[in-house]
């Protein structure tokens, strides 16, 4: 009931984590050779499966949820549909997430702006700093507020966020400094969209192991998913229009 501030506050780590790796792959860039840090990052990724591994293989207890068979029912069919929402969630938010700083570095680096490689990663940078920023303040203000209240202001926030969005790109123009600052705000509002989520569901349906898995399979397909969109609207805009503008 209470797992809103915890999940934001473990959730942080990740956009540190995105931080120090865009610190740590910058020099690499210049040479266009990403093997080195890869290769790095996967012995850390796998050194970190096998730790949660042993954790996996220990006995856990699981406890029923309800005793009445009515009320089991009930609970068995109404997890079913917030799992699917639970799934589907996950496909959109991550896939989001994950491409929206793709597509910051990448129109950053266009000859729209003509900036440096280092400038383009600073600016990926600020998004990461106010998307950990973002997950910081709603780990505290989840003490005081109902994890539905919080995961509403943030859609609300969203929501006029994307507003702002459409208008900079449609009518009034992206510059530099206007795209550093929507892509920080982004960055503050995506931030708690997943822990919320998280907290949200977990007090619907009883998490069990095997959902997790579903969710986060669901994350990665959305990733990969909008990635591969995101790339192919990318060599379209530049067949048609050198600058990658919208």
């Amino acid at each position: 009931m209470n797992s809103a501030a915890p999940l934001n506050i473990v959730r942080l780590g990740y956009g540190i984590g995105a931080i120090l790796m865009n610190l740590f792959v910058q020099p690499f860039l210049p040479q266009s050779n990403l093997f080195v840090p890869y290769l790095i990052t996967a012995i850390l990724c796998f050194a970190i499966a096998i730790g949660y591994l042993i954790f996996y293989v220990r006995e856990v207890q699981y406890e029923i949820v309800n005793t009445n068979e009515q009320e089991n029912e009930k609970t068995v069919r109404f997890g079913w549909i917030l799992s699917v929402l639970f799934i589907l969630s996950a496909f959109f938010t991550y896939g989001n997430e994950q491409t929206f700083s793709t597509f910051l570095f990448s129109y950053l680096k266009s000859d729209k702006f003509q900036i440096s490689t280092n400038q383009a990663i600073a600016s990926t940078i600020r998004y990461w700093l106010s998307y950990c920023l973002g997950r910081l303040l709603t780990a505290v203000v989840c003490v005081f507020l109902s994890v539905e209240i919080c995961l509403t202001l943030v859609w609300i926030l969203g929501f006029v966020l994307a507003v702002v969005w459409l208008i900079f790109v449609w009518f009034v123009g992206l510059t530099q400094t206007s795209l550093v600052l929507l892509g920080a705000a982004t960055g503050f509002v995506l931030g708690p969209i997943i822990p919320l989520t998280f907290a949200f569901f977990n007090r619907k349906v009883n998490v069990t192991p095997i959902l997790l898995a579903l969710v986060l399979c669901g994350a990665a397909l959305g990733i990969m998913s909008f990635q591969k969109i995101a790339g192919e609207f990318g060599i379209l805009f530049r067949r048609n229009d050198n600058s990658f503008d919208f």
